[in-house]
């Protein structure tokens, strides 16, 4: 009894900080609190409600998104950014956007598979989404919510991608979500490495590509080109975080060159500023992508494919 009063009471109280926090500026909450601390309390409190999470299992949280449930480690930050001033809403939409009943997602750096549970409710029962995620502890919750959640047109697959088979080191990030081959000279883990070309082969026709793998991106678009190639209707949502491809001893403006060689049409899709942009060669968003030091995501198509919905 007296737990649940003290979660109730906490929630009450976190519900008038939250309605501070969104409604008033922080440096007003500051002024006012003469603290930090109550703006952090505002930050997390607002994320406890927005989804809503409750212990699972040790080392281990769980979290309602879009009527699904994910489990997500302790260190994992990813709910805290979905739950933040719902900037990961006009993220998800735009992606979901490329999707259409009966298509084939790949999900490359699937991490724990919000974005392949959406897709994969998305493309429905004659649809199929790949999932592509190297490192074992994310794999397992990504196992364990593909099973929560029902979802039966779902692949896991436990290597990571790149532009030629192998073996890696992944170093594993305080944050579950930005595991990476950009050594940070903390603990690792092998991984096995093959091109998206190799695991899909010929036979298999792609309709949505998703990538965000902390920086490898490039890379992983290499071992990629013959199945863009061979599918005219490819549609494509891929990180761009220039400070991670440089990261890796690769240039940002090699994955620009790459989208505006082979589509027709690519746009930069801005969850912060809530906006989409067309990025053509020599335009303003192409020389502000060049010049660029955040994350975004990049939106390549074929305007001869079916147009978009």
């Amino acid at each position: 009894m007296w737990n649940r009063l003290v979660a109730i009471t906490s929630r009450g109280i976190g519900r008038g900080v939250v309605a501070a926090y969104r409604f008033v500026p922080q440096a007003v909450l500051r002024t006012a609190f003469r603290s930090k601390a109550i703006v952090h309390l505002a930050r997390k409190a607002s994320t406890f409600l927005a989804l809503g999470t409750t212990t699972a299992t040790a080392g281990a949280r769980t979290f309602s998104y879009r009527d699904a449930l994910f489990q997500y480690a302790n260190n994992d930050a990813l709910p805290f950014y979905i739950g933040q001033s719902g900037r990961f809403d006009f993220d998800f939409d735009a992606f979901l956007r490329l999707i259409r009943p009966g298509d084939t997602v790949c999900d490359c750096g699937a991490n724990i598979g919000v974005y392949a549970i959406l897709a994969a409710r998305r493309v429905g029962p004659t649809g199929r989404v790949l999932c592509f995620e190297p490192e074992t502890s994310n794999a397992n919750l990504l196992e364990r919510n593909i099973a929560a959640n029902a979802v039966t047109n779902i692949d896991l697959i436990r290597f990571g991608l790149s532009d030629a088979a192998g073996e890696a080191r992944l170093h594993l990030s305080e944050n579950a979500g930005q595991h990476s081959l950009v050594d940070s000279g903390g603990a690792t883990q092998v991984i096995t490495l093959r091109t998206l070309d190799d695991a899909v082969g010929e036979a298999t026709t792609v309709d949505v590509i998703k990538l965000d793998v902390e920086g490898a991106d490039v890379r992983a678009l290499r071992g990629m080109q013959a199945t863009i190639a061979r599918c005219p209707q490819i549609r494509l949502y891929v990180e761009y975080s220039p400070n991670a491809i440089a990261a890796m001893g690769d240039d940002p403006a090699e994955m620009i060159d790459f989208l505006l060689e082979r589509f027709s049409d690519v746009r930069l899709v801005d969850p912060r500023a809530r906006r989409i942009l067309p990025v053509e060669r020599g335009n303003s968003t192409h020389a502000h992508l060049l010049n660029y030091n955040d994350w975004a995501e990049l939106w390549p198509y074929n305007i001869t494919a079916e147009a978009r919905r």
